[in-house]
């Protein structure tokens, strides 16, 4: 559980970071007709892409990395393909969750002021 919480906001932090260096871009889809929740679409979309990818690849890690530690140990690893899809599908969930702080951040911002700063 702790490890979950620190990788939200490890991830809230990426994406929050990532909207302040964009912050001109998305102004610019405001004043061109984009909607609030189209701008929040697009930053959960993202959350959700680097969840996934960052699900897949610990899951691929971990296939690769589980046979070498536990070479010389009694008891076999033990991986089941259903908790390989629950690991990625939960590091997916969070990556959603930890969307929502910077896809608000996203919906607030006044194309005005971020074109003005141009």
């Amino acid at each position: 559980m702790l490890c979950l919480l620190s990788g939200l906001l490890g991830l809230v932090n990426m994406l929050l970071a990532n909207l302040s260096g964009r912050i001109h871009e998305i102004g610019l889809r405001r004043a061109l007709g984009a909607t609030r929740w189209r701008l929040a679409a697009q930053v959960l979309c993202e959350a959700a892409s680097a969840g996934l990818l960052g699900g897949v690849a610990g899951a691929l890690l971990g296939s690769l990395l589980v046979p070498v530690l536990s070479h010389g140990w009694r008891i076999p690893p033990i991986t089941r393909p259903l908790w390989v899809v629950a690991a990625i599908a939960v590091s997916t969930l969070t990556a959603l969750l930890a969307g929502l702080i910077p896809a608000r951040a996203a919906m607030r911002v006044s194309p005005a002021e971020s074109l003005r700063e141009l």
